[in-house]
């Protein structure tokens, strides 16, 4: 029995590891061959997943308390549910930013999906993080504007 269950496992491990080379064959997420486009591109979905895993984590944690204590572990179809919600969710909150990348509009994708990423939060927790995120992006436009500003008046000056 415990032979199976270990060949099984194996066998899933392997599947897992095929999948994931193909998937990157498909992607050609090579560090030499990589365009700018991908480079551009796989940081959006590094933190969007990374945002919406770290609070999934902490709403299914609950759950996988009561799971190791009813099952001394937890079930395969709870971790699969919960990294199909991971999936799901970062997708859906970085369609524009990635969109906006690969018209090369970076900085406004970086606005966006931190926009994206406070509305999500305020969704899923219900902390209220909308308006601080929207009034830094507007601080830091106005820090920008500024700075533009001041050194082209410098540059003024120092022409006379």
């Amino acid at each position: 029995m415990i032979g199976s269950k270990k060949s099984n496992i194996l066998a899933y491990s392997k599947e897992c590891y095929e999948t994931t080379m193909f998937l990157t064959r498909i992607i050609g997420v090579s560090g030499s061959t990589m365009n700018i486009t991908k480079k551009t591109t796989l940081p959006f979905i590094g933190i969007s997943a990374a945002v919406v895993g770290g609070l999934h984590i902490f709403l299914y944690e609950p759950l996988i308390a009561i799971a190791q204590a009813q099952f001394d572990g937890v079930p395969l179809r709870l971790i699969m549910e919960i990294l199909l919600t991971i999936a799901a969710h970062s997708t859906i909150i970085s369609i524009v930013p990635l969109l906006l990348a690969a018209f090369n509009k970076v900085a406004i994708s970086y606005t966006i999906l931190i926009l994206f990423i406070s509305i999500y939060i305020q969704i899923a927790v219900g902390i209220n993080s909308i308006g601080p995120t929207v009034s830094a992006i507007a601080f830091s436009i106005l820090i920008f504007y500024a700075s533009t500003k001041a050194s082209e008046l410098i540059r003024h000056f120092r022409a006379k």
